[in-house]
């Protein structure tokens, strides 16, 4: 069974007159070949996910916060919650099997999401962490 991974990525800005660039810089390989790629705009304090996709289903996600954002996590099995602070550029990998859920400590959050298949509802099963 692959753990969720959480890794501190090397963030770059740079900024001149035309416009600000923001590099996040992966640590390692992705463990999935990209299919889909999701911008999510969190707002403050407000909840999203709480949900696992199913070991079966084989869905891989990846996920960059641009923004302080509260992750919790757990093994579909219900046995102890997780959480994480993410800071800005930290990036969150969560294999199949893990309930995941993100709150937004700011208004100014956004997730840049990957996965390796693209979203289908009846793979995402409801899992309250909080």
């Amino acid at each position: 069974m692959k753990n969720v991974t959480i890794y501190k990525s090397a963030l770059y800005i740079h900024k001149d007159s035309r416009r600000t660039i923001e590099e996040y810089i992966l640590p390692a390989p992705i463990p999935f070949e990209v299919k889909q790629v999701k911008l999510v705009y969190l707002k403050q304090g407000k909840m999203v996910g709480n949900h696992y996709h199913p070991i079966i289903s084989n869905r891989w996600e990846l996920f960059i916060s641009t923004g302080e954002v509260l992750f919790s996590y757990r093994y579909y099995t219900k046995v102890g919650i997780t959480k994480e602070l993410l800071n800005k550029g930290d990036i969150c990998i969560i294999p199949p099997g893990y309930s995941h859920l993100f709150i937004a400590e700011d208004n100014k959050v956004c997730l840049l999401g990957m996965s390796n298949k693209i979203y289908n509802k009846d793979d995402a099963v409801v899992d309250i962490l909080i």
